[in-house]
């Protein structure tokens, strides 16, 4: 069985990660040889099978939709973690926290949520965090130090801490920029704080925007542009049942 989890070659070409064009056609003319010579191609996107049934020659009859799911087993709602916030020096437990949770990436335009924060500068009812690491942590970190940004924190949360971290998270925040490859992604990284009752804010097109749309368990606005991110913080800040609504549709979607 060949898993697709992401358009790994079409991203690299998109990036201009890899300069030679030849590369990229091997890469694709390689790929395309595993999917003929498997049993079945699985997807987690309904978009990635229109786009192998076009560029990889690929039969509908043997791609399979098998999307991220999540364990509810082991991800669901619990009571606020204070000690959880201790441990990140967050002494003012009335705080609305606004989690961003995942792999530090260049294409997800993460100083978005940096600009962002500097938005909310204002708003001493609300702090942001970036749990993760990744390529671009360091900028990052970099660009928030220059901005002399005091509302937002860099942190290191592991996925099995997830509960905790989604237990002081008012909502996560997730982003994609706006390439042709993201608007075919449908994140992982969107299923796990539903699966916790916490709606999400996604900034970005595609599957992940549509899924959030038609369960009504998030609010999605435009990528690229911290002010609509930081309204959309504020719609969800400022309004407890619409957050409590969305929050719980997620968990029933999940």
């Amino acid at each position: 069985v060949y898993n697709t989890p992401d358009l790994q070659i079409e991203h690299a070409e998109e990036a201009g990660w890899i300069p030679f064009s030849s590369i990229i056609k091997i890469a694709k003319k390689m790929e395309e040889f595993l999917m003929n010579e498997s049993l079945y191609v699985t997807v987690v996107t309904k978009s990635y099978i229109n786009h192998f049934i076009e560029h990889r020659g690929q039969s509908i009859k043997k791609i399979k939709f098998f999307p991220n799911g999540a364990n509810t087993k082991e991800l669901y709602q619990i009571k606020k973690d204070y000690a959880y916030m201790n441990k990140f020096g967050i002494k003012d437990h009335n705080l609305k926290i606004f989690t961003y949770a995942g792999t530090h990436a260049p294409y997800q335009g993460l100083e978005t949520i940096i600009y962002a924060a500097d938005l909310l500068k204002d708003r001493s009812d609300i702090a942001l965090l970036m749990a993760g690491k990744g390529p671009e942590s360091k900028n990052l970190k970099n660009l928030s130090k220059s901005m002399g940004i005091k509302n937002l924190h860099f942190i290191n949360s592991p996925f099995e801490e997830m509960k905790e971290l989604m237990s002081i998270t008012y909502a996560s925040i997730v982003v994609l920029k706006d390439k042709p490859t993201a608007r075919k992604q449908r994140l992982s990284k969107v299923i796990p704080p539903l699966a916790c009752g916490v709606p999400v804010i996604f900034a970005g097109f595609g599957e992940s925007a549509d899924m959030l749309n038609e369960n009504n368990c998030g609010i999605t606005v435009e990528p690229d542009n911290p002010e609509k991110l930081s309204k959309g913080i504020l719609k969800i800040c400022e309004n407890e049942t619409l957050r409590n609504n969305l929050g719980n549709n997620g968990f029933l979607y999940v």
